[in-house]
């Protein structure tokens, strides 16, 4: 665990939990945290972040004043960094489970019971959740530029973290 732990997605990122679930969603995890804290801060900083952490939680004041929410005299809000790493998770998550591979080549999911939504609006979902987490991630990097002496290892990738589209905009 760095910040995230399955138990974190409740509210608005809320999935259903048992244990196949759980292991998905662990995966997922597993493969997206550490990159976007990558993205967001650059590989030597989020290191640094990483390497700060007890139990999830930044224990200097450098990190947790990225880490937790903020509200900058310009306007430029944070909403806090464990909330932009589930919406970058849950992006992840929901635009790729909609889509299975098989024996015959990549399905889409199906159920007998019930009516599962297209990939192009599971897509859509994964893309309203982490569009409201961008305005986050672009305040924690203009607060890392604008106080350079703070955090003079920042090399966040800027054009990463960008409003997302799908195509049927």
């Amino acid at each position: 665990m760095i910040v995230i732990q399955v138990s974190d997605f409740s509210g608005p990122f809320e999935v259903v939990r048992d244990s196949k679930n759980d292991e998905s969603l662990q995966s997922f995890i597993d493969l997206w945290e550490k990159p976007t804290i990558y993205r967001l801060l650059g590989q030597t900083l989020g290191d640094l972040f990483i390497a700060d952490l007890s139990s999830g939680v930044p224990q200097t004041d450098r990190f947790k004043s990225i880490f937790n929410a903020f509200l900058l005299p310009n306007h430029h809000e944070s909403k806090g960094m464990k909330p932009l790493l589930l919406a970058c998770i849950s992006y992840q998550r929901d635009c790729k489970r909609q889509i299975k591979d098989s024996q015959s080549g990549y399905q889409q999911a199906s159920t007998e019971n019930s009516s599962i939504i297209s990939s192009r609006g599971a897509m859509r979902f994964g893309e309203s959740k982490f569009n409201e987490y961008v305005n986050t991630a672009k305040a924690i990097q203009y607060k890392c530029q604008c106080e350079g002496e703070t955090y003079p290892e920042f090399l966040g990738d800027t054009d990463f973290f960008i409003v997302k589209y799908g195509s049927l905009i």
